[in-house]
């Protein structure tokens, strides 16, 4: 309950701050328009954690943490690291495809096709909509 206070509290101030920031007209939104629609969002989540928690079950903070699996969460940190430095040498269609099938392979270790295709897809896919159609400059790496 604690924490859907702490996500309540966070984003009731963060959508109070987009609307001191100003939301804009419906045309043409202003600087605090998205500021807004995330802290709502977030107090929404907060709040719907804070009355639907209950304590019955509740185990101690020892046994929270018991049975995590830290190897997948520090290998996807460091990978995220990795794919940032990586990322202007060899370009982001190259980056983001073995980042991808690095995570895919985290959580699938003995299937290949899969991530491999849905890495492609996704890195493809990703490189056509911010590249091609919005026009967003994206590293090239060495090419």
């Amino acid at each position: 309950r604690i924490i859907g206070l702490i996500w309540f509290v966070l984003g009731s101030g963060m959508a109070i701050e987009g609307i001191n920031l100003g939301l804009g007209k419906s045309h043409l939104p202003g600087i605090g328009f998205v500021p807004l629609l995330v802290g709502s969002s977030l107090g929404v989540c907060g709040l719907t954690l804070m009355l639907l928690v209950t304590p019955k079950g509740k185990q101690s903070d020892d046994k929270i943490w018991e049975g995590q699996n830290w190897k997948n969460l520090v290998l996807s940190i460091l990978s995220l690291f990795i794919y940032a430095f990586l990322m202007e040498s060899l370009g982001f269609l190259i980056t983001t495809f073995f980042f991808l099938f690095f995570l895919f392979k985290l959580t699938a270790p003995k299937k290949w096709l899969g991530p491999l295709l849905t890495s492609l897809l996704v890195a493809v896919s990703c490189y056509l909509i911010f590249s091609l159609w919005l026009n967003v400059s994206l590293p090239k790496g060495f090419f």
